[in-house]
């Protein structure tokens, strides 16, 4: 019988097991050696080495597991650090505090960077920064400012305390103050922000900073801790940093000129030159702030405040807000003119309703320009409506955006009050 053929001693005891012929590794480094994992062997460095931020030892004369130069470690952080399918978070982690150790302002604020900063590095990552730049230098931001984060502690502290005002503003907590990491992160990256700015500007720190402006700028816009129309600017007193962005980033690009040749923002910034080098009609003709640019009024010492800014709105006006009009829209505020960004904070009531009309065209937009559009916007209109009841001009030029607004507030889920 077929059963007679089977040994029962054979059958009962397992038989050794036998390892499977695969080629060893004979001429990889010793620091893969040592951590028992299979070289990749290439050269002049392994991979494996490069991501374990240590100096490849092919070479018998170089220590076993000796940390990179920091110089050469950074370019192997930020994005791909972060997406590295061979890392653990740990690595990640370790490899980050090591490369920011090295920037570290001594005495100062030192950046204690683990797993809840590294998971919001990671939304930064696949969310923040879409909505940072136009869709053209989507992808310079999204491959440039981690790696430049993660060597300049300034710029990681920005970057992370921008990504939790993102955050607040998701979950839907605006009317509260701040969470506690976000004003902990914003705080210090500014602190170390202005301590780089007050000292000459080093070149590897160029690119930084300028980036860091644009982030700070993003979060100055978003901060607006309230729902209602009648707890924002101008019926309320508020510091208006989110209005003086023009002047401060004047400053930081000419300490940094990100135009320069070498510079990693080369051509985002010449993608913004571009973009808003739009031809701007001469005659303009059919706003209601025409009449503003006749004549000089008795209260115009030295120039019109509204000489420069009715043209750049009239050309506005006549275009559709999108992606691709994006830049043009934001030059409006980053290039205004000082005297009527003066006129503005003055709560001069022709500026105010020009940027209304302003905020009219963009209230739909990114998530740091929408509320405060909105709620400012509005905010506006009833203002003029209470202090100038009796000027005609004001209170018809009021309705346009006045309805465009209240139909994003609806919308928005705000209030007037």
């Amino acid at each position: 019988m077929a059963v007679d053929a089977v040994n029962p001693t054979t059958s009962s005891s397992p038989r050794p097991r036998k390892r499977k012929a695969h080629k060893k590794s004979r001429a990889g480094c010793r620091n893969c050696k040592l951590r028992r994992i299979k070289c990749d062997e290439a050269l002049p460095t392994c991979v494996r080495c490069l991501e374990f931020a240590v100096s490849c030892n092919y070479n018998p004369k170089i220590p076993d597991l000796q940390p990179l130069e920091p110089h050469i470690r950074v370019k192997r952080t930020g994005t791909e650090l972060i997406r590295s399918p061979v890392l653990s978070k740990q690595d990640c982690i370790t490899m980050i505090s090591d490369s920011l150790r090295d920037d570290q302002p001594s005495p100062g604020p030192y950046l204690n960077f683990g797993v809840d900063e590294l998971a919001r590095v990671h939304r930064f990552q696949t969310r923040t920064v879409l909505y940072v730049g136009s869709n053209a230098s989507t992808h310079d931001y999204g491959t440039e400012v981690l790696r430049l984060a993660c060597s300049h502690p300034f710029l990681m502290h920005i970057v992370l305390g921008v990504t939790a005002s993102h955050d607040r503003h998701l979950q839907e907590h605006v009317t509260r103050a701040p969470f506690t990491v976000e004003s902990y992160h914003l705080s210090h990256g500014i602190q170390l922000f202005h301590d780089k700015l007050s000292n000459p500007v080093v070149s590897r720190d160029r690119d930084a900073l300028w980036v860091a402006s644009i982030l700070l700028g993003i979060a100055s816009f978003s901060s607006i801790a309230t729902r209602v129309v009648e707890e924002a600017w101008p019926l309320v007193s508020e510091d208006l940093a989110w209005l003086r962005l023009s002047e401060g980033k004047r400053v930081v690009f000419q300490l940094t000129n990100p135009a320069r040749l070498d510079s990693t923002w080369r051509s985002s910034v010449e993608t913004y030159v571009s973009a808003v080098s739009l031809p701007v009609r001469a005659r303009h003709g059919d706003t209601p702030f025409d009449h503003l640019c006749e004549e000089p009024g008795p209260d115009w010492p030295t120039s019109n405040p509204y000489q420069e800014m009715v043209p750049k709105l009239a050309h506005l006006l006549n275009l559709e807000y999108g992606e691709s009009t994006f830049l043009p829209f934001l030059s409006f505020v980053m290039h205004m003119d000082p005297h009527f960004g003066d006129a503005v904070e003055q709560r001069d009531p022709w500026a105010m309703l020009m940027l209304a009309y302003w905020f009219a065209k963009v209230c739909r937009s990114r998530w740091w320009i929408a509320r405060r559009a909105i709620l400012s916007g509005l905010a506006i209109c009833v203002y003029i409506e209470r202090n100038f009841p009796h000027d005609e001009r004001l209170q018809a030029a009021c309705i346009l955006p006045r309805a465009v607004l209240e139909r994003a507030m609806e919308a928005e889920g705000l209030k007037y009050s």
